[in-house]
């Protein structure tokens, strides 16, 4: 065994006997390989029952048991599908754990059966079957209406990759119509968004949330080299220099929306990288960790050595800008991507700095 192998092994039995209930059922499932005799020796019931049982899971449970019986899918607060599904998928909570299956059923029924009233428009529903397909697809349930929807997302968006189109924006006076509060802002060509139903025909962090996984259905040479390509497509500058949140679209005379919830990748310009968005960073590395055009990519490698500048004598203690967690705040923007409980110490912040690190280098070899 190299020493580089010896060291890793040595951080892993760190992380099982520092961390708490969340790194151990982390590190046991994500670090170690299923056939290592140190991960045999652990008594892996008992660290499930520790997770399950712990304030932190309870209290996210619960808080996503309150939002789908208020159907609170997209707020800030944390009792939102996509905060509280996003929160226990960090959790490292799966298909099969009893609690997380009887919570999401309900999200299940309703993708499998959207509703058709006029309580939601087309925008609208196009967004939370988003956010129900990447939190389902991503905790391991494929069913046929995840792979229904993001089937239609990802044939949509390769309409726009195929055309080459990267300058998505026109004049903002066009129609002479933008309220003084949202002048200043880029307009989106309309014709991305022209048919509510199929919602705004740009790549969304909710499309690359489930586009990156595929549901087992999806995973077709010709769904891959989709999925490949608007990968691509989103590292390009001329995409990565569109405006944050991409701007503004036009739904009627004088109604005017900002489109949010952009796919931008923090540090994509080069440091610094102690910015508004830093907080992402950790978040966007492990996303994109799995696509080979992104860990190719200039941004991927120059983030992690960034990363790797905060080494310790153990491991990793990455700056507290990049593991927030905060009570209220959206989760695909990086709000909440501490792990522990607990206030958030340099110990507290090594420790999941490590775990986040090793995580990378298992995913990419970087």
């Amino acid at each position: 065994m190299d020493v580089r192998m010896m060291e890793i092994r040595s951080q892993l039995g760190w992380l099982v006997a520092r961390g708490d209930a969340v790194i151990r059922w982390r590190t046991v499932n994500d670090l170690f390989d299923a056939d290592d005799p140190a991960r045999d020796e652990l008594d892996l019931a008992m660290i499930e029952n520790v997770l399950l049982d712990s304030p932190q899971v309870q209290q996210w449970l619960a808080h996503l048991r309150q939002a789908i019986s208020d159907w609170r899918w997209h707020h800030s607060r944390p009792d939102t599908i996509e905060n509280a599904m996003g929160k226990l998928l960090d959790f490292g909570l799966r298909r099969g754990i009893k609690a997380l299956d009887e919570a999401v059923d309900p999200v299940r029924d309703w993708l499998a059966n959207p509703p058709s009233d006029d309580h939601m428009d087309g925008y609208w529903l196009s967004l939370c079957k988003s956010i129900a397909s990447w939190g389902l697809v991503r905790s391991g349930y494929h069913d046929p209406a995840v792979a229904q929807h993001l089937q239609q997302r990802l044939d949509d968006l390769d309409e726009l990759v195929q055309s080459g189109r990267t300058d998505i924006y026109i004049d903002p006076d066009t129609f002479g119509d933008v309220p003084q509060g949202r002048q200043g802002n880029r307009l989106v060509d309309p014709a991305l968004y022209d048919d509510p139903e199929r919602g705004v025909r740009l790549p969304s962090i909710h499309d690359v949330l489930g586009l990156t996984v595929l549901p087992i259905q999806l995973r077709d040479p010709a769904n891959v080299s989709k999925r490949d390509r608007l990968i691509a497509y989103l590292l390009q500058p001329e995409v990565q220099t569109w405006q944050p949140g991409y701007g503004l679209m036009r739904t009627g005379q004088r109604q005017y929306y900002s489109i949010g919830w952009d796919a931008m990748l923090p540090g994509y310009a080069g440091p610094p990288y102690e910015t508004r968005d830093s907080n992402q960073l950790v978040q966007r590395l492990l996303l994109f960790a799995d696509q080979p055009a992104a860990r190719a990519h200039p941004w991927f490698s120059r983030s992690v050595s960034y990363l790797d500048t905060f080494r310790t004598a153990t491991g990793w203690c990455f700056p507290a800008s990049l593991l927030p967690a905060r009570r209220v705040g959206y989760w695909v923007t990086g709000a909440n991507v501490g792990l522990m409980a607990g206030r958030r110490t340099a110990a507290l912040r090594e420790i999941e700095s490590t775990f986040y690190r090793l995580l990378i280098l298992y995913r990419t070899g970087i």
